[in-house]
């Protein structure tokens, strides 16, 4: 029960202080050896995978941020929040995307015309779509709220999360807010050229296994934008 949750967190991290909570989100060694810890994080991931096959994305999103109604977050609250972090992120990346595809659809009737002009930044050098995508989701948060190398290493160590064994719709969710991050923070962490991309190429091998084609019209229609440059 939360009694028991919040027992296991003052054991294990020793005071209410926020900062204690960000690493729980990449550092899973401090928690994972709890029962307690590792059923809520579970099942709390569970909701949010049924919500995303459910075709609510943005539910998805609100399950992964733990939003609540004008209330203090209590302390099992708090740490669910952290250690979803990375979900939050690759929700947040999947909900702009079903946008962006929507927006092509409204904009140009195909996905042809959305493929077509390549937009140059204030140097003049050609950038690609998926380059135009981060940066609009970039400009969406605050700069001071947001530490992309967090966002990255949160993105690359899920709790409970396995590539190998992983359903194809969170699987393409991950791998587009990998896709994302490592091209966001690639400012202050020396990332390999190709790693955004190869995330993308995972993206849509996911999407293609999934096989529920109407539930996936709209992701497939934003990647063949995003991905025209591959």
């Amino acid at each position: 029960g939360a009694g028991a949750l919040a027992e296991a967190l003052r054991g294990g991290e020793g005071g209410d202080d926020e900062d204690c909570f960000a690493t729980f989100a990449y550092d899973h060694r401090q928690w994972w050896n709890r029962p307690e810890l590792r059923t809520a994080v579970v099942a709390w991931k569970r909701c949010l995978v049924e919500a995303l096959h459910a075709g609510c994305a943005a539910r998805a999103l609100n399950v992964a941020r733990v939003e609540l109604s004008g209330r203090p977050a209590s302390t099992c609250e708090r740490f669910l929040r952290s250690t979803m972090s990375g979900y939050a992120s690759a929700m947040q990346w999947w909900v702009q995307l079903e946008r962006f595809a929507v927006e092509l659809s409204d904009e140009s009737g195909s996905i042809a015309a959305a493929e077509g002009a390549v937009q140059e930044d204030s140097s003049g050098s050609a950038r690609t779509s998926l380059s135009e995508f981060v940066a609009r989701g970039m400009a969406a948060v605050p700069e001071e709220d947001l530490d992309w190398d967090f966002e990255w290493r949160a993105l690359m160590w899920l709790p409970g999360f396995s590539s190998e064994s992983e359903g194809p719709l969170l699987l393409a969710a991950v791998e587009l807010g990998r896709a994302c991050v490592s091209l966001a923070s690639g400012a202050t962490r020396s990332a390999a050229d190709d790693a955004p991309w190869n995330h993308i190429v995972n993206t849509v091998v996911s999407l293609l296994r999934a096989g529920d084609l109407p539930l996936l019209a709209a992701p497939l229609r934003g990647l063949s934008a995003l991905a025209r440059r591959l």
